[in-house]
């Protein structure tokens, strides 16, 4: 008698849990046969995105995107105030016993970059401010 009650006790558990089950399969079969109104998405006003579109000198907008910077660039030159772009010097990375010591110093500085090295440098640094002619040279 008692193992009947704990059968049927087990039975009443299995049971209670699986009208949620039913119930929400009811639902969804509601839901998708007695024609759901379509859910409209409110009217948008027209967005910019920033990160695809460029404005131009004129004032008005140039769709594209943004042009890339080549990093490994980035970290070779050093642009500065003026616009000048500085570069280091070679010949300074190993065996550097046979150097004078003030030749290893002058090597130390950096350097104007040359008039015909500043376009391909420019086209790879296009947001810096490079002046194209250096006064220098």
């Amino acid at each position: 008698m008692v193992s009947q009650l704990v059968g049927s006790f087990s039975r009443l558990s299995v049971a209670s849990s699986s009208p949620h089950v039913a119930r929400s399969r009811v639902a969804s079969r509601r839901s998708s046969f007695m024609g759901a109104l379509p859910v409209l998405a409110p009217a948008r006003t027209q967005v910019i995105d920033c990160t695809t579109d460029v404005v131009c000198k004129k004032g008005g907008i140039q769709s594209g995107g943004k042009l890339k910077t080549r990093k490994a660039v980035a970290k070779r030159f050093k642009i500065t105030g003026s616009g000048k772009v500085m570069r280091r010097s070679q010949n300074k990375q190993h065996l550097n016993e046979k150097y004078k010591h003030s030749k290893l110093k002058s090597l130390s500085k950096t350097k104007v970059v040359a008039n015909s090295d500043i376009n391909n440098i420019k086209s790879c640094l296009p947001y810096k401010k490079i002046r194209t002619s250096n006064p220098d040279e």
